[in-house]
């Protein structure tokens, strides 16, 4: 994962069941972000949360529709 072109984290999971996070970094202030992906065959699908302060909130998801209060937080 790269935030601000800086190699933060990364992994070589080929096949990944989305229950536990690939993907961590330390966003300082604004929370953890965490990485959920989830591969098939064709295709990979992913989440995206904001850990701060054990509440964890989604901020994008390739897979499913955030309801409009969670676009909200998430910019």
């Amino acid at each position: 994962m790269y935030i601000d072109g800086e190699r933060r984290d990364h992994d070589f999971t080929f096949l990944s069941s989305g229950k536990n996070a690939l993907l961590s970094v330390n966003l300082g202030d604004y929370g953890v972000l965490e990485v959920f992906p989830k591969s098939a065959l064709i295709s990979v699908e992913m989440d995206a949360f904001l850990v701060n302060q054990n509440v964890k909130q989604p901020v994008y998801s390739s897979h499913k529709r955030l309801n409009l209060k969670e676009q909200r937080l998430a910019k």
